[in-house]
């Protein structure tokens, strides 16, 4: 996958392989969309609805390279 960003949720799964900053994990999960943008109804303020995606239900997560301790 390539992406400028990428967001998750901090599970159980990533909490009990003890990351660090630097680590290299490898998980599976799924893709799911959701909208992000002001839903409100200020007039002044426009920020759009737009679409955007994140992973969700990870599995499988272990740690295949730790970083480099200086």
């Amino acid at each position: 996958m390539i992406t400028d960003h990428l967001w998750f949720n901090n599970t159980k799964a990533f909490q009990a392989v003890d990351l660090e900053a630097g680590d290299v994990v490898e998980f599976d999960a799924r893709v799911t969309p959701y909208e992000k943008g002001y839903q409100g109804y200020r007039q002044f303020i426009y920020k759009p609805i737009t679409r955007d995606y994140k992973l969700s239900r990870p599995t499988k997560v272990k740690k295949v390279k730790e970083a480099k301790k200086s």
